[in-house]
């Protein structure tokens, strides 16, 4: 459960990072980021207009997975905008995989370089450790070699590679890479 957590940091642009738990107050702001992150990028899982959740879905999806101990949602924000998203939750419930927890991550553009992405990691790692889990894992594109340089700077190794696992309107296609960092 993420609820009530809250630290500050500062960035190398000298800004203030918020970095805190998400609540579902922030239904709107999350609606707005998300929609706006997807025309940024082609390395999200999503083409722009397919975050489609209504307000009141998108408190509802909150509101459940900051009550499920087995998820972590933080936000990272800069004079109240939202910056940043990150999520990492158990892969499964089966004690087979209960020792394993994956990771998602958004910076918006306007954000990219300024250590966010990294802070937000170590946040992650941080609470995967205090969980129990013994590995995070992720999925990135091939193409996204910032991601993947900011992954392996934490520990992450590519242990796998999925090809054509996106395909775009256009009909071209993109690799996605396992990756995974060990927690014990």
């Amino acid at each position: 459960m993420s609820s009530g957590f809250q630290k500050t940091y500062g960035l190398k642009n000298g800004r203030m990072l918020t970095v805190r738990s998400l609540l579902p107050d922030d239904a709107p702001k999350m609606i707005a980021f998300m929609n706006a992150v997807d025309t940024e990028t082609r390395f999200l899982s999503r083409e722009p207009g397919e975050f489609n959740y209504t307000e009141e879905q998108e408190r509802e999806i909150i509101t459940r997975r900051g009550a499920d101990e087995d998820t972590y949602w933080l936000v990272g924000e800069i004079d109240g905008a939202i910056a940043a998203n990150c999520e990492a939750r158990r892969v499964g419930a089966r004690s087979r995989f209960r020792h394993r927890a994956s990771m998602g991550i958004v910076v918006g553009r306007e954000y990219w370089r300024l250590g966010i992405g990294k802070i937000l990691i170590q946040e992650l790692i941080a609470w995967c450790r205090e969980k129990g889990f013994e590995q995070l894992e992720l999925e990135v594109l091939a193409a996204n070699e910032s991601a993947q340089a900011l992954y392996r700077s934490v520990g992450f190794t590519v242990t796998g590679t999925r090809p054509n696992a996106f395909k775009y309107p256009d009909g071209t296609y993109a690799d996605d890479l396992f990756m995974v960092k060990p927690l014990k």
